[in-house]
């Protein structure tokens, strides 16, 4: 929050549930693994896909768990 004379402040305020839900509500991505089809060899476009999976994926933080959550709440 700014004040008038130009300062700003933190505002700490209890968030509701459904504020708390959003940054812990994920779906787990992972880098997709390619396999061959079943003629046997791996697809051009298969591969395209896993390369753009791989680039998209691999280096992605996990959002914070439940338990990781409920125990930093006790602080």
């Amino acid at each position: 929050m700014r004040l008038p004379g130009g300062e700003y402040i933190e505002v700490h305020e209890q968030v509701d549930d459904f504020e708390r839900w959003r940054p812990v509500s994920f779906n787990d991505y992972e880098p997709l693994m390619i396999r061959p089809n079943a003629a046997g060899p791996i697809p051009p476009q298969e591969r395209v896909h896993a390369v753009l999976s791989r680039w998209f994926f691999e280096d992605r933080i996990e959002p914070v768990t439940r338990a990781e959550l409920e125990i930093s709440s006790h602080h």
